[in-house]
């Protein structure tokens, strides 16, 4: 008995993460109903990664909004991350609210949300946050080529208005 209560927080993280697995392999297979069913269960053993996965079962089943409140990680905790030293102890949290941030980023751009200075500003914190991570560092150059994909567009529209204006004849 003394054996199992010792062991037991990290049993308990192991048991997380196997509600985690069946969740994802739930997903894959379309059965929405165990899916969530296996992510109450790891909630209830406050396995960080469970609310990232709650927050893409709601995204599949059209619930941005929902899925975006429940990523949201609040501006004091960014704000309190970025100001402590990077310590071994602060790691997890900081890579778990990167992602969590990375993921509100893409989705709010995808739905064409945000723009401009509030995505760049994300971005900024999320690879303020977590630096080594690859993912923040690839979608911030990815939103950077729409951005000039869009200006590219504006650009060769503006020539082409200007070159069919009044007086133009073909």
């Amino acid at each position: 008995r003394v054996t199992y209560q010792m062991n037991r927080p990290s049993l308990s993280i192991r048991e997380g993460e196997e509600w985690i697995k069946l969740a994802k392999v739930s997903s894959a297979s379309g059965h929405v109903r165990g899916t969530s069913i296996a992510l109450m269960h790891a909630e209830a053993l406050n396995i960080p990664s469970a609310r990232i996965e709650r927050a893409k079962l709601l995204h599949q089943q059209g619930q941005l909004h929902n899925a975006l409140e429940l990523l949201n990680p609040g501006e004091s905790v960014v704000k309190s991350l970025l100001k402590r030293s990077k310590s071994h102890a602060n790691d997890a949290k900081r890579t778990d609210v990167s992602e969590r941030m990375l993921m509100i980023a893409t989705w709010t751009h995808e739905a064409g949300l945000e723009a401009g200075d509030t995505m760049r500003e994300r971005f900024k914190q999320i690879t303020d946050l977590t630096p080594e991570s690859t993912d923040g560092w690839f979608h911030l150059g990815k939103y950077i080529d729409f951005l000039l994909e869009n200006e590219l567009k504006s650009a060769r529209a503006a020539q082409s208005s200007s070159s069919a204006g009044p007086g133009h004849r073909s």
